[in-house]
């Protein structure tokens, strides 16, 4: 008996460690979060010295989000390297460590690490929009800088003043808590690019027409000329550019039980091509303690927390609770992935979906339709 005893009891610590060790992981792949708060400003050339694609000068609401307080590091990258999610990346000595990783384009980000890393939480990770951007870096200011109206070495790493990056919070944060949005590595934002704020979404969602084979990033970097750290400073890039001065920072919607907000599985806003279709489910990665309460040996497919009324789910009989783990034969990993399959769908096609319920599987037909 002690012998039984003692084996379950080692089991147990094992499991227990293992937990742990995945919830330290977990904490170091997202790291600080800051709460945004909602609010109103406005965005744009305030200064009336800035460029043309930084006007009409407009006033847009925001929601409360989640913002990662500084830009994803190269030890928080490694990881979805190391795993096989990214594909690898060269760099220079100067980059790795805690500075924030540079040379990944928009693909690697929104293609690879962001489905990886929502896959490992459990949660939904995305790039901010342009709004989300210039919001958290003004911070409830209207000058050129979250500082002030003049640039400063002693506020931001810019012009080579350093020959590279520098470890994020090297210089103080702004009145949100965010570090290094004027500076260090310019951050990729969802936004496709457009030439002026005319005709641009006026509810803070991402701007998905347009030049969408190149996408937009803000804040400057260690490389540029002060003119470009300002708040309201555009710039854009091809979507597979890689570069010395190209790094990314992440946001998260407060709540994680509702559609994402404009998170690219969801978006309406989404590719101008591929926005008319839709499923009408709600739905969240499969993690392992998913997998473990719904009696699952694999950890793979999303479960279905809310059936949209009247929606193609609901009438291919989709239920709240169902385990959904192909599409059209294809293995579902995560809901970046399923929804990905769905938007890609053409209206009117009716697709075979593997779905487990109450641990009985079967396949289920929907007819995907438009909005």
């Amino acid at each position: 008996m002690r012998i039984a005893y003692s084996a379950v009891s080692h089991g147990v610590t094992q499991i227990n460690k293992e937990r742990a060790g995945q919830a330290t992981l977990v904490t170091q792949l997202e790291g600080t979060l800051v709460k945004i708060p909602d609010g109103s400003f406005r965005m744009g050339d305030l200064s009336g010295d800035g460029y043309a694609y930084e006007r009409p000068v407009r006033t847009i609401s925001v929601e409360s989000f989640y913002m990662q307080q500084h830009e994803v590091t190269w030890n928080q990258y490694q990881h979805c390297i190391d795993a096989g999610g990214c594909p690898s990346i060269s760099s220079n000595d100067w980059s790795k460590g805690n500075r924030p990783v540079i040379f990944v384009s928009w693909i690697d980000v929104t293609q690879h690490y962001i489905p990886w890393l929502n896959k490992q939480t459990g949660k939904f990770f995305r790039l901010p929009t342009e709004v989300e951007w210039e919001y958290a870096a003004r911070a409830g200011t209207s000058n050129k800088y979250s500082w002030g109206d003049s640039d400063s070495s002693s506020w931001a790493n810019y012009h080579k003043n350093k020959d590279g990056t520098t470890p994020v919070r090297s210089y103080s944060p702004n009145k949100f808590g965010l570090y290094d949005m004027h500076g260090n590595a310019s951050e990729w934002v969802q936004d496709c690019e457009n030439e002026s704020y005319k005709r641009a979404p006026s509810d803070g969602t991402a701007w998905e027409e347009g030049n969408c084979n190149f996408r937009m990033n803000r804040g400057g970097s260690w490389l540029y000329h002060p003119s470009s750290l300002r708040s309201a400073t555009r710039a854009a890039g091809p979507l597979t550019l890689r570069f010395n001065n190209f790094g990314f920072r992440l946001v998260q919607d407060l709540n994680q039980e509702h559609k994402p907000k404009n998170y690219p599985a969801y978006s309406k806003h989404h590719l101008s091509s591929l926005r008319n279709v839709w499923l009408g489910v709600g739905s969240k990665t499969i993690t392992y303690e998913l997998a473990e309460t719904h009696g699952l040996d694999r950890v793979h497919g999303v479960l279905v927390f809310k059936v949209l009324e009247n929606s193609p789910a609901e009438v291919a009989g989709i239920r709240r609770g169902d385990i959904i783990t192909e599409y059209e034969g294809e293995i579902i990993e995560d809901v970046y992935g399923f929804n990905q399959s769905v938007l890609t769908t053409k209206a009117g096609t009716t697709v075979k979906l593997g779905v487990i319920r109450s641990g009985k599987k079967m396949f289920i037909g929907a007819n995907i339709t438009e909005f």
